[in-house]
């Protein structure tokens, strides 16, 4: 199955929580979907665990909203985007 890339992000942030001494890495934020203007904004949450873990929609939210994660300053949504699109 092939996916396109996204439209645009927004709201992209990085964090990490400590889970038992083990760092756990989060991505989180929202795309929209390319080429139709009218593609809704789709929350997401890439977690880096062995591999990663990517979530969509309400389960996203729920990782994005601990209150654990310890989010690093900075919004990163056009970096993002400016690295898929290369």
């Amino acid at each position: 199955m092939e996916h396109g890339r996204p439209s645009g992000m927004r709201n992209c942030r990085i964090g990490h929580l400590n889970d038992s001494g083990k760092e756990i890495y989060f991505l989180s934020g929202s795309f929209k979907g390319g080429g139709e203007t009218s593609a809704k904004w789709t929350i997401f949450t890439t977690i880096k665990t062995l591999d990663y873990e990517h979530w969509l929609g309400s389960a996203a939210e729920s990782y994005a909203r601990q209150k654990k994660v310890e989010w690093f300053s900075g919004e990163y949504s056009k970096e993002i985007l400016k690295r898929l699109n290369n």
